[in-house]
């Protein structure tokens, strides 16, 4: 007899070893699919996660700004209100056409009425003064410095009788910049 590695393999033998490969390779190959597809599933979970966080974030913040939109609505003028400017009805068609002149990106924050310089609001405790206010600061927020300029264009139109100074500017940490703006009423 012929030692082992000089004979024939059997056909029988030879079709076992390339079933066997064919077997290991297969799988080999099931294995290192499902390894990648599980990494790939989990890359995806975690995305998913990250984009289900924005939006919950997204979703409170469009509620707190509903809330303060539904703050800000118009309400029906009461007589305290209407006393304030008895006797001067230009600073109601001054703060009417300032609605409506307010650019877009230009939110207002604060409007501040002042009798004469140094003599401070124009209510003071509760009482509504019939003089009408030789100045007003507006301050508020706006997404760029145009966006400022465009505002103190608008209300040197507006024809109050006086002039407009943008007193001061900065840009916040979120970006946008915070202004105050004093129009002065000349007689």
């Amino acid at each position: 007899m012929l030692p082992r590695d000089v004979r024939e393999p059997s056909a029988p033998s030879v079709v076992m070893r390339v079933a066997r490969r064919l077997l290991i390779c297969g799988v080999l190959l099931v294995l290192s699919a499902s390894f990648y597809l599980t990494t790939e599933i989990r890359a995806l979970e975690s995305a998913v996660q990250a984009g289900e966080e924005r939006i919950t974030a997204l979703t409170s913040h469009v509620g707190t700004l509903q809330h303060s939109i539904a703050a800000t609505e118009p309400r029906p003028p009461q007589d305290s209100d209407l006393t304030v400017f008895s006797g001067e009805p230009l600073v109601y068609t001054w703060l009417d056409r300032l609605d409506d002149s307010v650019p877009a990106d230009v939110w207002l924050t604060s409007l501040t009425f002042s009798l004469a310089p140094g003599v401070g609001p124009l209510l003071q405790a509760g009482t509504a003064s019939e003089q009408s206010p030789q100045s007003i600061r507006i301050e508020g927020l706006a997404q760029n410095g145009a966006g400022i300029g465009s505002l103190i264009r608008a209300m040197e139109n507006l024809g109050y009788g006086g002039s407009v100074e943008l007193e001061n500017f900065h840009q916040q940490g979120d970006g946008d910049v915070a202004f105050s703006i004093l129009v002065k009423r000349t007689l």
